[in-house]
């Protein structure tokens, strides 16, 4: 094996109902037809180049797409991702979809001029371009939502940074075979579905998925894309390693992955456990009937999560809301639960006893006014016909 890496994360979801994968191994234009290269249409969409770059420990883009026997790949550097992208042609159906992505294309055209709204199919280039803007999107939001200050700004003395030492690389294959060789070659876990990997020679993550292993529309890949990114964010903040608690990244990244699409439900599944219907998809109106009833986790049982493949669904649109809620709280109490749960590693001592007292010290109440605290706000924010709010 290549390369010293350390893994922290691993495993995709799983996903209810799904359509069938699209894609073969197509060729792709060598130019990007969207900046034809043009030095200022790349600064404009923020683009610093089209590779070769460093991948991780010890390969680059080039290198890397050698060992997968020249997948088709498109490489694309921003300000905070290196992004590999072999996702094929999609065709858009239905309406939800539809408007989703012509909203996304719109927003997208301000600097790509050359991107059309209105299109009936994403080829290739555009997907890795739409891609490469959800990425930095994701980004500035999990700063701005944490009040954590990104990898390439000044320090500040008392404020939270993300600690890694470059971009964090993103690979999006088109199959599950791709990430196989890719894992197998150059990370210490091999995976074929989803993987995330730190690697200490770079002191950078990759997080990769193969879009066949989830095997369903463009909104359910964005939504595990985010996933897993957002949770490798949250690793990132101080430097590779800290401890944070397992049911804080996991809430983390579903936090993130939900506001980009509310009616996907990938997650862990509990072994044995039936996957939820689509019309169990409205979380909100889940959580507000358990909240009405009393019937849920208190704090201290989610303080003791440790593995979300135990999870069954309701602990995790309980789990979903409570990230909700601390998340909507002011940003200095934002700022003092990242304080609080990406400390450096301490040795010894109750874990979920330590969390506790973290959790009760950066918001001002202590477990069961906490969990009243919580379930005001629920009855409050959540109703059967949406959130009267909007999401941060």
């Amino acid at each position: 094996m290549a390369s010293a890496a350390l893994v922290v994360l691993g495993g995709l979801a799983t996903l209810g109902p799904v359509a069938a994968a699209q894609g073969g191994r197509k060729e792709r234009s060598e130019v990007d037809p969207y900046t034809k290269g043009d030095a200022q249409a790349m600064e404009r969409a923020g683009y610093k180049n089209f590779g070769p770059f460093l991948l991780g420990e010890g390969h680059t883009s080039e290198s890397a797409e050698a060992k997968l026997g020249n997948v088709p790949l498109l490489w694309i550097e921003t300000e905070h991702f290196r992004l590999g992208c072999s996702l094929d042609a999609y065709r858009i159906e239905g309406k939800q979809e539809r408007k989703r992505l012509r909203e996304e294309l719109a927003q997208l055209g301000e600097v790509l001029p050359r991107v059309k709204p209105k299109v009936r199919s994403l080829d290739p280039w555009l997907r890795a371009h739409l891609y490469a803007r959800r990425l930095e999107e994701l980004y500035a939001g999990f700063c701005e939502t944490l009040g954590v200050l990104p990898a390439d700004a000044a320090p500040v003395e008392g404020q939270a940074r993300i600690g890694t030492k470059g971009p964090m690389s993103v690979l999006l294959v088109q199959r599950q075979s791709s990430l196989s060789r890719y894992t197998q070659e150059y990370c210490q876990t091999h995976r074929d579905d989803a993987h995330t990997e730190y690697f200490l020679g770079t002191g950078t993550f990759l997080y990769g998925i193969a879009d066949d292993s989830v095997e369903a529309d463009d909104s359910a890949l964005h939504y595990a894309t985010t996933f897993g990114v957002a949770q490798a964010l949250a690793f990132s903040i101080h430097g590779f390693p800290t401890t944070p608690p397992r049911w804080w990244t996991e809430g983390l990244g579903r936090y993130f992955a939900r506001r980009v699409n509310q009616e996907c439900q990938l997650y862990v599944s509990a072994v044995g456990e039936a996957l939820p219907s689509d019309e169990l998809a409205d979380w909100e109106t889940l959580v507000l009937g358990r909240v009405k009833a009393a019937y849920y986790p208190d704090w201290q049982s989610t303080l003791a999560w440790t593995d979300g493949s135990q999870m069954k669904f309701a602990d995790h649109i309980l789990l979903w809301s409570r990230m909700d809620y601390l998340l909507a709280q002011e940003l200095d109490v934002r700022a003092k639960l990242v304080e609080a749960f990406h400390a450096p590693i301490e040795h010894g001592g109750d874990v979920a006893t330590r969390h506790a007292g973290a959790l009760e010290g950066a918001t001002g109440k202590d477990l069961d006014t906490l969990d009243l605290a919580w379930s005001q706000w629920v009855q409050k924010h959540y109703t059967k016909k949406g959130r009267k709010r909007r999401t941060r």
